[in-house]
């Protein structure tokens, strides 16, 4: 009661106090900094739910003004006072920061100023700067993030802060690239602005929760403020003014200039002041933003200028139009203009493309892969860039089927009313003198718009001068022009649906938005008596009509309503709209639906079709089946299409039935390019073909073939491709026969792929020579000297389309050399891997696809443009909008990718870029010489949109260029990557670069070196991701650089500046090198948010002044710092073409001496984590990258919680447990850097080789193979061996896995599978189930005599010993451990013994029938002892001590690997990896916690 009684007393004080118009605050007009105030009442960012105004809603979803046809009249509003919020008493011990203003009066405060009046009259508002920094009409959200998106709303000409909230913001994608500059901007206030502070903020940093400057309206007070804010804590007030502003447009200017902010509203200065620290501030990004209730106003038409010249690196803007897919000079199918032709990294380009009579625009590209994107017409220039080239693509117009009439307004418009007219392809609608109006009215035939169909009208529609007007668009006509149904766009922003009819004018619905000298496209969908209006593809509103449209006609009419504002449309459109159902594809294999595609896969052309609509299907089917028929019920299909039929249904099913193929048995086919004969058989050396042609004419080859090019062959000009796949064990393999030189492929540039695979898997490549050399480019590949730029070429391209999954595809042992294919154009150059998908309506449609087990190894790349290796390009696996516009986004990776053992030197881009994958292995490779030719942005080896990717024990270097030009880099929208054991060197722009520009989190750089890789050491691009962790690499350099250590580039695009963390390295360069590098923003920031600490300092050069933990010595106790090779050479004197790593000797110089200072002086991970305040550790291996991000911004993780900690990638043959060199890490402290000291030097250890598991087999058969319905396999007997690819067997009996499911009668085999590092392999047993008889009734028998005799002397056979195997052992809490017995005797005996426990335990502590002892988690005895007795003679036993290791919690940052089958296995458990404790005494402490704080509470308050 005393609660309610409270609230009451506030509301009364409330009223009160507006009912008397009694002053809530006083404002202090002079500025005032952040202070504390202990024991003084602060307000609140919100008021209490139970006091807060009540604002009617208004209808519409965007604009804030009154809608109507003519110019609005403004209103004088006079503003609501706000009720005061009742003060909550602030305990002096917790004095608290000055929140940022609400509508309520502050309480004054003391502080140091400089501020200046505004001067009478006032200066004039400055002409708009030279130099334009942002312009934006709020035609949609491009350029911008916003915090809440139920409440702010950009869209239609306007920017909409509305809604309830303590901050609801919007900021700036890109950094306004001045320091001095003038903002420009309609500020448009709405009925019921009561309470609502509107706030302009500049020089903000990123984020919404970041220092800004910024001008406050406070709307119900008529004041205004100019302070400096941290998220909504005032830090310092300039200056405050009267100022009135009521509902309508205002006019809204901002000038910034050195030291001094001025505002002018309406073309009047309101406000003006100056602080030293406003020209401090660094340069930043504009933020929007609303507080408190019933807000209600919008921005639009927004500008920012500046006088100021530009710095940095010069931009240079090259414009192509390209016409059906060719470049085209003429500019025969559209036109395409910009703004501005050069500028500099910040500044906006603004395009303009206009197609030609009889063309369509198609789409915008750029020459760097969309990390540019253009969005709305407009994109930024970015100093990575500095050459861009922008394409607009434009085609031929085709006529849909359902078009009934079509005008570009490019040819003649025939006889029109005064006033309409054709203009630049456009056509023109003025309002004659005298005249109150103007049409065009074209004439269609309407009347194929019968029964369920619609129509749609679309028109591009736009305003040509800056005078006020509204334009009409009619669907439904009257018998005369009074008559109609229309949408009605006006000048003050809002779309509406009127009916005009009997000389009246009904509102029907309408929505915002704002009409400009920009076209907006235009979309009216009409189906019976429903409509929808949607403009630039945004749903403005739908609206049923009850009276069907008063009986009006489908009709068209463009229209214009205001003499002297001349309105323009084109490419005015109307079709019909059809109803169309769905059609669904399912494969069917032996009755059943095949979800895994084993049999074969089969899509239609369309996802949805019309009545009388034909559908073509189309089927593939994998090795060793084939297609049998369609089936669709009552439709019959011929050559795989069919026509939609009618009828009641929701959507057509066509099954795909597939059936096994009897396949011949593999053949060996021979190529002989000298001698060979194509009208020969093929399958001997004899009967050799003679060209690659026949191979791709033979037909389908099957699994087992040979397909082998004699050696010394030249095929020249051809394709190598043929039909046809292998299969599981039984590949198709391509390979050379004979003495001599690889088979050569030479491609001439006739062909753009020389070696083609489409829809295949089990194909094995290996022994050729590929070039692909068009003489009319430049062939010489000399440093930037390459000129090909408009065709592609490539030696090996693989791509499958609803295929399901291609797996089995390995490219082994290529010369791959001489390809001068397109420098501007990522993907081609060697060997490329994609996967299509279809999109249909904006939805990926068919079979996903991926691909599985596929691996490049072994082959050399030299002179290669423009990429070595990129794979995999998967429309499937779209992780961010802007990367790949119109196809969604999604996340079906490819997995089980390996590159390794690669050479590549003289490629004109990147060497290896693996993406859309999930666990790839890049080892073993050497980048020499990439980015040989100027392609502006590459980097030696780099995963990019993928997971759990490992890069491991390659070497980089002489990458050139430093835009990027690094040896290594984790690219944008990757997660859990991890970089470790490189070897990078001498690379023109640095050793590591880190994107950040997609949706990304960061990656783990460990145990690497660097050794003088130039520019700078690490690059964040694009901001700086979450969860980036450097540790324990040695970098050296014998030169300063001048970019520094860690450098930030590009802050103003991209996922924001988060922070990293770097401890445990080795840095080495000499005296002067500074640790940050950017412009002053990015230098300002890295230095911000890189966390240093415990790092090691040498070679003259200063430790980080972050870093609180330096070791810093002349002599670190390194052998040879700084000693590895540069360049090294193989045995035969030639450049070594294998990767140098840690095991070949030639980089001992960085292994640590004895005594070193290094020595046990590191960090563990987990040590770090908490050092850095980790709280709950993110585990992100199960995730897609975009899944990553997402989350970690919804739940607004810590940077430090999205390391990876432990929680290394589980890929094949990868381990995390040795440094550079292949040393232990297993002792306790690790060191500093990428050595780990061995007290005893082991020998050198041979290159790591991946050991994978390629079968079992049953050896020995179990005792008992014939079983009765019910019972359970018994494996008692049975032994299994597993094969490895190294040769090696394994007896793995113990470890097998199989089901312990009831047996049914008729089961003929048992399946037997073992797992090593991450692969299943299966074997069968045959066994026998029979039915269970039912029991008969009992009769007399004699008691079953014992098996054996009391004594056992007398019989012959005797129990000599039981033995435990093994005697002693360590088990931990959770964990298993499986025991044997080994049971000696004479004569004929059983060994059977039976197990139990000794010694005191917990319940859940037991040993099973078959010795497999269980420790529970909560076990707390430190020992049990394991006893076996002989079931033959229970005085023969044995035992054997079980030590119990107590469970560990998991700490973050701990690796645990869970085994998600449901098969039991005879394998210890503990290969389950590590099994968190018992967590009930931490949930019993937080319990009592929370009682004893809930006590405390009540008796301070009963003090109270």
């Amino acid at each position: 009661m005393k609660h309610i009684a409270k609230k009451i007393s506030c509301i009364a004080l409330t009223a009160a106090l507006l009912a008397g118009g009694m002053p809530v605050q006083v404002l202090a007009d002079s500025p005032k900094t952040q202070q504390e105030q202990p024991g003084e009442a602060l307000p609140q960012e919100v008021l209490p739910e139970e006091i807060q105004p009540e604002t009617p809603e208004q209808e519409g979803t965007g604009s804030v003004l009154p809608d109507g046809e003519s110019q609005m009249q403004e209103e004088t509003h006079k503003p609501q006072e706000p009720p005061q919020e009742v003060p909550q008493e602030v305990p002096q011990e917790q004095p608290q920061a000055q929140p940022e203003e609400a509508p309520q009066e502050q309480p004054q405060e003391q502080a140091e100023e400089e501020t200046a009046e505004p001067e009478e009259p006032g200066r004039q508002v400055p002409q708009a700067g030279v130099r334009v920094l942002l312009e934006d009409n709020f035609q949609d959200a491009s350029g911008w993030k916003v915090n809440k998106p139920d409440a702010v709303k950009i869209g239609g000409g306007q920017a909409v802060i509305k809604g309830a909230g303590p901050n609801n913001a919007m900021i700036s994608n890109g950094m306004i690239a001045a320091q001095n500059f003038l903002i420009q901007t309609d500020l448009v206030i709405g009925a019921g602005n009561t309470n609502c502070n509107g706030k302009i903020g500049f020089k903000a940093e990123d984020g919404f929760e970041g220092q800004r400057l910024q001008l406050r309206f406070d709307f119900p007070h008529n004041k205004v403020f100019l302070e400096k804010v941290t998220g909504n804590t005032v830090n310092t007030t300039y200056g405050t003014a009267e100022a009135t502003v009521s509902q309508g447009t205002h006019k809204l200017a901002v000038e910034i200039q050195d030291n001094t902010i001025t505002a002018w509203l309406d073309e009047k200065e309101i406000i003006t002041a100056t602080h030293d620290e406003i020209g401090k501030m660094e340069k930043g990004k504009l933020l929007f933003a609303g507080q408190y209730p019933a807000q209600d106003f919008a921005m639009a038409n927004l500008r920012v200028t500046t006088n100021e010249q530009p710095s940095g690196k010069e931009c240079k803007v090259t414009l192509e139009t390209y016409t059906d897919g060719v470049l085209d000079a003429e500019q025969k199918g559209g036109t395409l203009t910009a703004d501005k032709l050069s500028g500099y990294s910040g500044d906006y380009v603004t395009l303009t493309q206009k197609a030609n009579h009889g063309y369509v625009f198609e789409k915008y590209e750029t020459s760097t892969d969309n990390l540019v994107p253009i969005e709305n017409n407009r994109f930024q220039l970015n100093e990575k860039f500095p050459n861009i080239t922008v394409r607009a693509y434009f085609k031929t117009r085709v006529p849909g089927k359902d078009e009934l009439f079509f005008n570009d307004f490019g040819g003649d418009l025939g006889t029109q009313p005064d006033g309409i007219h054709a203009q630049d392809g456009e056509l023109v609608v003025e309002v004659p003198k005298g005249s109150s109006s103007n049409a065009y009215s074209p004439k269609l035939d309407w009347t194929k718009i019968s029964g369920n169909k619609g129509y749609r009208i679309s028109v591009d529609a736009r305003k040509m001068t800056g005078e006020s007007g509204t334009m009409q668009i009619a669907f439904r006509g009257g018998d005369s022009f009074d008559s109609r149904y229309v949408v009605a766009i006006n000048s003050q922003g809002s779309a509406m649906l009127l009916k005009l009819h009997d000389g009246k004018r009904e509102e029907l619905k309408k929505s915002g938005f704002q009409m400009t000298d920009k076209f907006a496209h235009v979309v009216m969908e009409v189906k019976g008596s429903e409509m929808k209006l949607l403009i630039d593809n945004k749903e403005m509103f739908s609206y049923t009509d009850s009276e069907n449209w008063s009986e009006m006609q489908p009709t068209v009419q463009l229209i214009n309503m205001t003499a002297g504002a001349p309105v323009a449309f084109d490419n005015l459109l109307v079709e019909q709209i059809c109803e169309k159902k769905p059609v669904e594809v399912v494969s069917i294999f032996e009755g059943k639906e095949d979800k895994e595609h084993k049999a074969g896969t089969a899509t239609s052309d369309v996802t949805e079709a019309e009545e009388g609509q034909k559908v073509t299907l189309t089927a593939t089917a994998k090795a060793g089946y084939r297609l049998k028929e369609y089936q669709i019920e009552n439709v019959e299909v011929k050559d795989g299409i069919f026509v939609m039929p009618a009828g009641d249904f929701e959507k057509l099913v066509v099954k795909a039935v597939f059936e096994t193929d009897k396949v011949r048995e593999g053949k060996t086919f021979y190529v002989d390019s000298e001698n060979g004969d194509d009208s020969a058989e093929g399958t001997s050396e004899k009967t050799a073909w003679k060209t690659l042609d026949k191979v791709k004419e033979y037909g389908t080859f099957v699994p087992g073939d040979k397909i082998l090019l004699k050696r010394g062959s030249v095929f020249t000009g051809q394709q190598l491709a043929f039909q046809g796949m292998g299969a599981k064990g039984n590949p198709i393999e391509v390979s050379a026969y004979g003495e001599g030189k690889r088979p050569k492929l030479e491609g001439n540039g006739e062909v753009e792929n020389v070696v083609s695979l489409y829809n295949q898997e089990y194909v094995e490549i290996r022994n050729l020579e590929i070039t692909n050399l068009d003489t009319q480019y430049n062939t010489k590949f000399g440093l930037n000297e390459s000129n090909n730029t408009k065709k592609a070429l490539r030696a090996v391209n693989v791509s499958i389309r609803n295929f399901g999954t291609a797996s089995g595809i390995a490219i082994e042992d290529c010369y791959i050399h001489d390809i001068n294919g397109n420098i501007n154009l990522k993907w081609n150059g060697g060997v490329f891997f994609d996967v299509k998908a279809d999109i249909q309506n904006g939805q990926l449609t068919g079979v996903p696809s991926k691909y599985d087990n596929i691996s490049i190894s072994g082959c050399t790349f030299e002179r290669v443009d423009r990429s070595a290796i990129k794979l995999v390009s998967s429309q499937w696996c779209n992780q961010w909008e802007k990367n790949d516009p119109g196809v969604p986004v999604h996340w079906y990776p490819s997995t089980n990718v390996v590159v390794e053992g690669n050479y590549m030197e003289y490629i004109g881009g990147d060497g290896i870029t693996v993406r859309d994958t999930d666990g790839a292995l890049i080892e073993h490779n050497l980048a020499k010489d990439c980015r040989f030719q100027n392609t502006g942005y590459n980097v030696g080896i780099w995963p990019f949109e993928a997971a759990n990717t490992v890069l491991q024990y390659n070497e980089a270097y002489e990458t050139h260029g430093t835009t990027d030009g690094q040896g290594l880099d984790c690219d944008h929208a990757s997660s859990n990557s991890v970089m470790q054991y490189n070897y990078s060197h001498n690379n023109e722009g640095g050793f590591m670069l880190i994107m950040g520009g997609y949706p990304h989190t960061g990656a783990t750089v460990r145990y690497n070196i660097s050794q003088n890789d130039r520019d700078k050491t690490f690059e964040f691009a694009q901001g700086l991701p979450k969860g980036t962790m450097i540790y324990n690499n040695t970098i050296y350099s014998d030169q300063v650089l001048d970019k520094g250590v860690f450098f930030l580039s590009n802050t103003g695009a991209g996922v924001g500046v988060n922070d990293g963390f770097a401890f445990n390295n080795v840095f080495s360069y000499p005296q002067g090198q500074k640790a940050y590098g950017g412009d002053a923003q990015g230098a300002g920031l890295v230095q911000e948010h890189m966390k240093i600490y415990n790092n090691a300092y040498t070679g003259g050069m200063s430790a980080f002044e972050a870093d609180a933990k330096p070791l810093q010595a002349d002599d670190l106790g390194i052998a040879d710092l700084g000693s590895a090779p540069e360049t090294h050479e193989d045995h035969e004197g030639h450049e070594g073409e294998d990767a140098v790593t840690g095991s070949s000797g030639l980089l001992d110089g960085y292994k640590l001496q004895e005594g070193s200072v290094l020595i046990d002086k590191g960090l563990t991970v987990e040590e770090a984590w908490k050092h850095f305040g980790g709280n709950k550790l993110v585990d992100g291996r199960n995730h897609s990258p975009r899944e990553l991000f997402e989350e970690a911004k919804a739940q607004n993780y810590a940077s430090v919680d999205c390391i990876m900690g432990n929680n290394f990638p589980q890929v094949a043959g990868v381990t995390y447990d040795q440094d550079f060199f292949g040393g232990s890490l297993a002792k306790g402290k690790p060191d500093i850097g990428a050595a780990e000291y061995q007290s005893k030097e082991p020998e050198k250890p041979e290159p790591p080789q991946t050991v994978l598991l390629e079968g079992i087999s049953i050896q020995k058969a179990p005792e008992k193979t014939t079983y009765t319905e019910g019972e359970a396999f018994n494996p008692k007997g049975m032994e299994v061996e597993a094969k490895f690819s190294d040769g090696t067997t394994k007896d793995v009996t113990g470890e097998i896995s199989y089901s312990e499911e009831p047996l049914k009668a008729g089961d003929k085999e048992i399946i037997i599978s073992y797992t090593y590092e991450g692969i299943t392999k299966e074997a069968a047993q045959g066994i026998t189930v029979k039915t269970k008889e039912e029991p008969q009734p009992p009769t007399p028998e004699e008691p079953e005599k014992p098996q054996q005799p009391e004594n056992p002397d007398a019989s012959g056979w005797e129990i000599e010993a039981v033995k435990i195997v093994p005697e002693k052992a360590e088990v931990k809490a959770g964990e298993s451990k499986q025991f044997t017995v080994e049971v000696k005797g004479k004569g004929e005996f059983s060994k059977e013994v039976s197990w139990e426990l000794v010694g005191k335990h917990h319940e859940d502590t037991y040993i099973d029938e078959k010795g497999a002892l269980y420790v529970s988690k909560a076990e707390t005895a430190g020992e049990v002892k394991v006893k076996a007795v002989s079931k033959a003679d229970a005085k023969k036993s044995d035992e054997a001590v079980v030590k119990i290791k107590k469970a560990q919690t998991q700490v973050p940052g701990t690796n645990v690997n869970n085994n998600g089958n449901n098969t039991t296995t005879g394998k210890p458990a503990g290969n389950q990896g590590v099994q968190t404790g018992d967590e009930s005494h931490v949930v019993m402490l937080l319990g009592l916690l929370a009682v004893s704080g809930g006590v405390l509470l009540i008796c301070k308050r009963k003090r109270q």
